[in-house]
């Protein structure tokens, strides 16, 4: 592995042999945890992206089923197919897009259940725990957590529980992610770590019109 791939490999070997994170690892620690976990289990770095790639297809197949019981196989082996194209670029590296592709497979599924299930409160916030650890894990459009917090509020009407028990539940299953990010973060890290400190510079870059890093 090269460039970033190195980064976030050098990071979970740190944290295995050092219980450190430090480099690029502070950028994302629980990608870092994740990676050092699979190393574990693997004790080298093909197994390592084996078993991360075996977790990341069980929990496509979990979205899958989903799928089927609502529209059928046809519409389910679209899109199987579909996440497959997506992802397969992704499997053999050593980057956070395959860890961040199984926490949102298992959001999806826990969110399709609670659309269609009538334990609601139960299953969207399970979902929306799972969509907060998978974009700390894998950074991407951080407003979609509030999209699914202003979903389940909105079919709270349907629920036997009350809007303020949804908005309890919502901010606590929001707030895993980045509770857990940052708790990593103060543990295995100096006193001065910050996770995603390249967000910083990043968006003082786009609001300076895109001067680059």
């Amino acid at each position: 592995p090269g460039n970033d791939a190195a980064g976030w490999l050098e990071s979970a070997w740190a944290l295995i042999q050092h219980k450190r994170v430090d480099g690029m690892g502070l950028r994302r620690p629980l990608d870092s945890s994740l990676r050092s976990m699979f190393l574990l289990f693997g004790q080298n770095l093909q197994d390592g992206i084996t078993i991360t790639a075996f977790c990341s297809a069980l929990a496509c197949v979990l979205a899958v089923v989903q799928v089927q019981k609502t529209f059928g196989w046809l519409i389910a082996a679209i899109f199987f197919l579909s996440t497959a194209v997506m992802i397969k670029p992704h499997v053999p590296l050593v980057m956070s897009e395959l860890h961040g592709f199984a926490f949102g497979c298992l959001a999806f599924s826990c969110l399709w259940m609670s659309a269609t299930n009538k334990n609601l409160i139960l299953y969207w916030g399970i979902g929306l725990a799972f969509m907060s650890i998978g974009l700390e894990v894998r950074p991407g459009p951080m407003f979609i957590l509030l999209g699914v917090l202003i979903y389940g509020l909105s079919a709270s009407r349907y629920s036997s529980y009350s809007r303020f028990t949804f908005v309890i539940v919502g901010l606590l299953a929001a707030g895993l992610g980045f509770f857990g990010s940052n708790l990593l973060t103060f543990y295995w890290s100096d006193s001065i770590g910050l996770s995603h400190p390249q967000f910083a510079y990043t968006f003082y870059g786009m609001v300076r019109g895109g001067l680059g890093w």
